[in-house]
């Protein structure tokens, strides 16, 4: 009897034992299918990071390459025109109202600096401490660095503000709109206008905001060639993803 409750006693621990490994297994293989599960859906939220990142790069590229450029240009013209009027070489001319214009558009672009870059989803991976799912530090990098890149970019432009815009605001109306018109400048008093023009006030004024349109213009041009660059890092990468 006792052998035989000996031998049963071993089948039941068995018993047991097997059913212990069966539900070790059964654990194993759930965490290990759940944890391809949720490997699977961090290498679709990467790249979904990762594609968010490069269209706005490339809106940041158009932008400044488009509008920005554009601007600028109107901006520089303007400046240009009047320089020589300013600073005594040429006497004022007879089209008073092109004169004033350009006056006006020579503070394009200087009021409120833009801030370029859309760093929406960045500061989304950085707050949500999401940034590690992207897996490759090289590119992971490249992406941080872009956008602290540009944060300085935008802050040396800052730094060159000049009191251009709000002085030209004092003599003229609506110193940003493209069709300036005699009738408007009445309740502003032309004669009043080119006199404030012509002083040295203004004219160290043109100096600086020329100087401002020289730096911009450089920093629109580092700006597109850093983009560009980190765009194209950013194709081959996903390519290799996908």
């Amino acid at each position: 009897m006792l052998f035989g409750k000996h031998l049963i006693g071993e089948v039941r621990w068995r018993w047991l034992v097997g059913e212990v490994f069966v539900v070790i297994i059964g654990v194993l293989i759930a965490l290990s299918i759940e944890q391809i599960w949720s490997d699977r859906l961090d290498r679709e939220l990467e790249l979904d990071y990762l594609n968010t990142i490069r269209s706005a790069v490339q809106a940041d590229i158009d932008f400044v390459s488009g509008y920005l450029q554009e601007r600028l240009k109107i901006k520089m013209d303007a400046l240009e025109a009047i320089g020589p009027v300013v600073r005594g070489s040429l006497p004022v001319p007879d089209n008073m109202e092109l004169f004033l214009n350009n006056v006006g558009m020579g503070a394009v672009g200087a009021v409120a600096p833009t801030y370029v870059v859309n760093r929406e989803i960045f500061d989304d991976l950085v707050s949500t401490g999401n940034l590690p799912l992207i897996r490759d530090p090289r590119i992971r990098n490249e992406i941080a660095a872009y956008y602290s890149w540009y944060d300085s970019l935008y802050h040396r432009n800052l730094a060159r503000l000049t009191e251009y815009p709000a002085f030209v605001l004092g003599i003229l109306p609506s110193e940003l709109r493209d069709e300036l018109n005699l009738a408007a400048m009445e309740s502003f008093n032309i004669d009043r206008a080119i006199e404030a023009i012509m002083s040295d006030e203004f004219e160290t004024l043109l100096n600086r905001e020329q100087n401002l349109a020289f730096f911009m213009a450089r920093s629109n041009t580092q700006f597109l060639r850093r983009a560009n660059i980190f765009l194209q890092e950013l194709d081959e990468h996903i390519e290799r993803l996908d």
